[in-house]
């Protein structure tokens, strides 16, 4: 009983949808869910941390975003000058110091898409940034495994209970199929 009580309360923190990167996203999957615009992480989720620029191989597949009639944009919790990088590198709007999972850069994002809740997929590498925050406003979460493990020590402490609470997320999709 308690084994059940606590996966239902970790379900507040499980993705709609996993993949093991950004290239596993089954993205016609997402149209047909209805999704029309896309939100992305940026560090650990498109480039590594610290990279100032996407790799050729990121790059092409944002560009292959379009093919599907996506809207996108870039949400981060990174500086202004940071984000500003990939704003122009992947050639779409970005909201900058989102603190995620707080709810504003979420909205914001979402104004610039001109979407609502229902109509969007946010795209990241963390749950409790990027999947709690999506889900706390009915955006459809997507989390993608990190690029790297070599991340900053506020990001490396929040990984064990990410793995505890993915491992009872892969026990619950296992059932279901």
């Amino acid at each position: 009983m308690a084994e059940r009580d606590a996966g239902r309360g970790l379900s507040r923190f499980f993705p709609d949808m996993a993949a093991p990167d950004i290239y596993g996203i089954d993205l016609a999957g997402l149209r047909a869910l209805g999704i029309d615009g896309l939100i992305f992480d940026i560090d650990n989720t498109l480039v590594k941390p610290g990279d100032d620029a996407p790799d050729a191989r990121a790059a092409e597949w944002f560009k292959s975003l379009s093919q599907y009639g996506f809207r996108v944009c870039l949400l981060s919790n990174s500086g202004r000058r940071r984000v500003a990088r990939f704003e122009s590198a992947f050639g779409a709007p970005a909201v900058s110091g989102a603190m995620k999972p707080v709810g504003a850069g979420f909205r914001k994002a979402l104004n610039i898409l001109g979407l609502g809740a229902h109509q969007a997929c946010m795209i990241g590498d963390q749950i409790f940034t990027d999947v709690v925050g999506a889900k706390r406003l009915g955006i459809y979460a997507v989390l993608t495994s990190p690029i790297t493990r070599d991340e900053g020590v506020n990001v490396r402490l929040k990984r064990p209970p990410e793995r505890f609470i993915l491992k009872a997320f892969e026990k619950r999709e296992n059932k279901r199929k």
